[in-house]
Parts: structure tokens; C-alpha cells; sequence
């Protein structure tokens, strides 16, 4: 038999007086009533599973700004949610992560969005998974979704990542209306979202979304999210597998055109899933900017010319049209005073001001720094922490 992990990612907010880094958490308080979770584990429940296969669930149940003073609580109100699944259910807290405190426990952490996705590719690696699906706590899968993933991968043994859409309110693009007039970032999504739904086939592609990832373990067991992000951990884990294609990994004897790294998305509507966040993310504007700018800068300074400008926007539209700039803190400053007129009740001047100064230094820093060099190491000591660590799954069982 070979097994399925699906990986849920449930943030929970503690603390409502405390700024928080991740989107849309579920209230502490509200936890085991009113949370997009429920819905999701009825999807779950309902899932066919293919023959020849069984599948397990690891809920991480991360409380935002990394506080652990409710995760006995935590743990008490999920498992009580997850009592009568007819499969494992893994419920794994930030006191869980603490506690492990194992030689190479850099990647034990439950700091960002990238960090908690590699928690994903560990767990299920030391519970022998053959496969990883990560989606979050406001998605539906639908009843075939496992069967058809399982389809496509057993008619495609050369592929080892496979992403699919979201549908939100019977659509797959991507609402327009928060873009920006001098970055079109939905518009952009939209043209991948559009080329790629018109294939009736697989498509190599460096695009998918967080919410709807699966994995080959070949893929998960030589491979890891980058570091330190502050989102868009999707596309950041997309373009470190391309650049690995395209170049190889001299640290860790990976040579260039290695199959496994490179990544295909699918418009298959069983494999669509279903996205129902409680509420736009977007509420702070400024701060979204400032976050998003980040995340560009440092796959810019990733990307660098590792891959050629033709192959990267033969595999993302997206992307290119996000990274592939001359002029970045020229077009920095445009979208920032552009906030400032649209959002002035958000994106007030002085907030504003401090904003570009720290993409300002931002932009400086990764640009001397070369970080697909550094990461070319993190992915090192990624295969060095499998190979000399264990983490035993069945102590987390609900």
C-alpha cells in the first residue's frame, strides 16, 4: 500500500491585540465553532481514495507570533473536531516543534509561512509518505481529487510536482480589483491562469498556488522551501526547484536536468479546489506592500540570471512580469505613492515614508548578497537533516 499525506496548515490567533503575520487565522476563542477548518475536514471525510492506497492527515495548529500558551488547548479543541475520521490524524503544535529540539533544528521552526511548509515535507518523509498534498484550513477538496492526482502521476512517471487550480465563487481568476495601475500583480496571474487552464494536458509551468500542492516524495525528500520569506512561499519554492533544474546543486552533487525538479500545474476541474477564505487578506495595505516588495526583492536577488530571460517567461508569465524589472525602486516608489491616493485612510505618509525606506535598504542588501548560492547550502544541510534525524509521527496521533 502506499500513502497519501495530506498537510493542512491552521493558523490560530491568540491574541487579537498583537499584530499578526499570517492571513486571515482562525480566532482562538472561536476555534471549535465558528473556523473555514470544519469545512475542510468534511471534504476530507469525503475523499475517494484510489486502490492500492491509504491516506493520513497532519494538521500543524500554529498559533501566530509563535505563542504557546493555549496549545494544550489547542490540541484539546482539534482533536475533539477530528474524533470520528476513520483515518491518522497528526495534530502537531508549536510547543511539538520546541520540544523536538533535534541537532539541525533550523528546520524546525514555526516562524514563517516557508518554515511550516517544510515541516510539511518532514513529517510526512519520516512517516514513509509516498505522496504530499498541502492545502490550508479554508479549502474544499473535491471527492475525486486523490484519485485523479494519483491518475495523472501513475500516467506521468516523469512528473514529481503537480499544482492545480483555485475556484472561488465558480471562478478561477484572480479578482483584479486590488491591483496596482503600475503592477498589474492579478492581471498577471491571470494570463498563467488563463494559458494553463486551456491545456487539456499536464504543463510544465513555474506556477501554483500554496493552497493546492502535491509532491512525489523523490521531490520532497531532496528538496525544501527557501528561508525566511515573508510570503509567497509558493512561487519561492517553484523557482528554487527551476533554478536547481537549470543549473544543478555542486554542494549537494545534484547535477543540472534532473527531472525531479521540474514543476507542472494542471487545470483538471477534479483537482480544483475550492477556495473559501473567511475574508479578503488585503486589510492593510501598506503593510502588504511592504511584505510583498520583500518577498520580489529576494527572489530577484535569487534568480539573478540563473535562468535564461526566454525560459523564464516561457514557464511563468507571473513571475517575469513581477521579477523581470530594470527599475525597482523606481517602480517601488510609483506603487507606493499610487497607495497613498487610493488607500489614504491606510496608507498614511509617514508610514509610507518608512515603508520605502525599508525596501529602499531591502533592495541594497540581497542585491549585493547571491541567494541561490545560499541556498544551494540550506538545501545541503535540508538533505544532511533527513538523512541524520528521525521524528517519530505516532507520538502526535490524535
Amino acid at each position: 500500500m502506499k500513502k497519501i499525506s495530506i498537510v493542512v496548515n491552521l493558523y490560530i490567533d491568540t491574541n487579537p491585540e498583537m499584530e499578526n503575520t499570517f492571513d486571515h487565522p482562525t480566532n482562538f476563542e472561536k476555534l471549535d465553532s465558528e473556523n473555514t477548518f470544519i469545512h475542510t475536514l468534511e471534504s476530507i471525510n469525503k475523499l475517494n481514495v484510489p486502490s492500492r492506497y491509504i491516506f493520513d492527515l497532519f494538521i500543524f495548529a500554529i498559533a501566530a507570533n509563535n505563542d504557546i500558551s493555549k496549545d494544550m488547548q489547542i490540541r484539546e479543541k482539534i482533536a475533539c473536531l477530528v474524533k470520528d475520521c476513520e483515518y491518522d490524524v497528526f495534530i502537531i503544535t508549536n510547543s511539538d516543534i520546541r520540544d523536538l529540539n533535534i541537532e539541525g533544528h533550523n528546520f524546525l521552526s514555526t516562524q514563517g509561512y516557508c518554515e511550516i511548509r517544510n515541516l510539511g515535507f518532514i513529517f510526512p518523509y519520516f512517516n514513509n509518505s509516498d505522496f504530499v498534498v498541502q492545502i490550508d484550513d479554508d479549502e474544499i477538496l473535491r471527492e475525486n481529487y486523490l484519485t485523479k492526482m494519483v491518475e495523472i502521476y501513475e500516467n506521468n512517471p516523469d512528473i514529481y510536482v503537480l499544482n492545480g487550480l483555485y475556484e472561488k465563487d465558480g471562478k478561477v481568476l484572480v479578482d483584479e480589483t486590488n491591483d496596482y495601475e503600475n503592477l498589474k500583480q492579478s492581471n498577471a496571474m491571470n494570463e498563467d491562469i488563463s494559458r494553463l487552464s486551456s491545456a487539456d494536458k499536464p504543463v510544465e509551468a513555474m506556477f501554483g498556488f500554496g493552497g493546492n500542492m502535491t509532491f512525489k516524495k523523490e521531490f520532497f525528500s531532496q528538496i525544501c522551501y527557501p528561508e525566511n520569506l515573508p510570503r509567497g512561499e509558493d512561487f519561492a519554492l517553484l523557482l528554487a526547484a527551476s533554478l536547481i533544474y537549470f543549473n544543478g546543486n555542486d554542494k549537494c552533487e545534484i547535477q543540472p536536468g534532473n527531472d525531479v525538479f521540474r514543476t507542472f500545474f494542471t487545470s483538471n476541474k477534479e483537482m480544483t479546489i475550492i477556495h473559501k477564505p473567511p475574508y479578503s487578506p488585503f486589510k492593510n495595505k501598506q503593510k502588504y506592500l511592504e511584505l510583498n516588495f520583500k518577498r520580489f526583492i529576494m527572489q530577484k536577488s535569487m534568480l539573478k540570471n540563473y535562468i535564461q530571460r526566454d525560459k523564464f517567461y516561457m514557464l511563468t508569465r507571473y513571475m517575469y512580469r513581477m521579477l523581470a524589472v530594470d527599475d525597482y525602486l523606481d517602480l517601488v516608489n510609483k506603487i507606493y505613492d499610487e497607495a497613498t491616493k487610493k488607500y489614504p485612510e491606510d496608507c498614511l505618509e509617514d508610514k509610507v515614508e518608512n515603508a520605502k525606506k525599508k525596501t529602499e535598504e531591502n533592495f541594497y542588501e540581497y542585491n549585493k548578497r547571491d541567494l541561490f548560492d545560499e541556498y544551494k547550502k540550506y538545501q545541503g544541510k535540508y538533505l544532511s537533516f533527513l538523512k541524520n534525524n528521525k521524528i517519530n509521527a505516532l507520538k502526535y496521533l490524535s
